[in-house]
């Protein structure tokens, strides 16, 4: 791509994302990548659905409405980031065609809502990202069976591992045998509403 074409990419305020006939991503602008905290090594070449919410893919209909001549040009989706984070937005839809009118890929631009609840959410969400990301503190969430669900860049840092090798871990990855158990415990009790340790010491 001429660096023209890459600079007025780079100088829309939203995410314009290019995808081949086969809905693979070729190219994401700056804007995108900044949203969903992707570099664009980590996209190229892989699906759209990717970067959109496992409840969400009936949202890629669109695209296959586009690509057999349909109205639909543009819907309501969810993005997910590459730390979990959920995004709505609205995605309008161009299909790009060549000679004989084949398909060759389409052109989608994502907004995110700059009203509404769902807009009011995500701008919480995204403020109380930053303020973790900035705390210095390595900070973990997971769910009653002890899965991580966020982690931020303090705890990569701490643990020493990507954000691709800690996705699928829980706590017994981070936690010594040792501790583990007694760790587990409190992790319960919380969870169902009983008297646990608010600070403790763990190896």
């Amino acid at each position: 791509m001429d660096t023209f074409t890459t600079a007025v990419l780079n100088a829309v305020n939203d995410t314009i994302v290019l995808i081949d006939a086969h809905e693979r991503i070729v190219r994401i602008n700056e804007t995108g990548l900044s949203l969903l905290g992707y570099a664009a090594r980590d996209l190229h070449n892989k699906p759209l659905s990717s970067i959109m919410t496992p409840e969400h893919a009936a949202d890629l209909d669109v695209l296959h409405d586009k690509k057999e001549g349909r109205g639909i040009t543009s819907v309501r989706a969810t993005l997910r980031a590459k730390n979990g984070m959920t995004i709505p937005v609205n995605l309008s839809v161009s299909v790009v065609r060549g000679i004989h009118d084949k398909h060759h890929g389409a052109v989608l631009v994502l907004r995110v809502p700059s009203d509404g609840k769902e807009a009011g959410l995500w701008r919480s969400e995204e403020e109380y990202r930053q303020l973790v990301e900035k705390a210095g503190l390595a900070i973990v969430i997971d769910n009653i069976e002890g899965d991580l669900t966020f982690y931020n860049q303090s705890c990569l840092d701490l643990f020493g591992y990507t954000a691709e090798e800690i996705a699928h871990q829980s706590l017994s990855t981070l936690v010594h045998p040792d501790d583990l158990q007694r760790i587990m415990r409190y992790h319960q009790d919380r969870f169902h509403n009983k008297s646990a340790p608010s600070r403790y010491e763990c190896k």
